[in-house]
């Protein structure tokens, strides 16, 4: 009995990994998902909002540029 048990479970644990994995569309490589993408999106963009109202843009055109070059490489290598 003590067996059969641990084979259901070992079966059950088995079948919510093959159940939670999601292939992640830039890479397509497969990924463990233990939170809902939906959720996971809210919640960031829920985050995102937070820091942008208590955030200030910087006044400094040096730094401005420099976050724009990066921006558009980081862009650029995932196009």
């Amino acid at each position: 009995m003590k067996k059969q048990r641990s084979t259901a479970v070992v079966w059950v644990f088995f079948f919510l990994v093959l159940v939670s994995c999601s292939t992640v569309p830039l890479t397509g490589r497969k990924q463990f998902t233990a939170i809902p993408t939906s959720e996971i999106n809210a919640l960031s963009f829920q985050s995102y909002q937070d820091v942008i109202s208590k955030s200030t843009l910087s006044v400094n055109r040096e730094y401005v540029d420099r976050v724009r070059r990066v921006g558009q490489k980081i862009s650029a290598s995932v196009m």
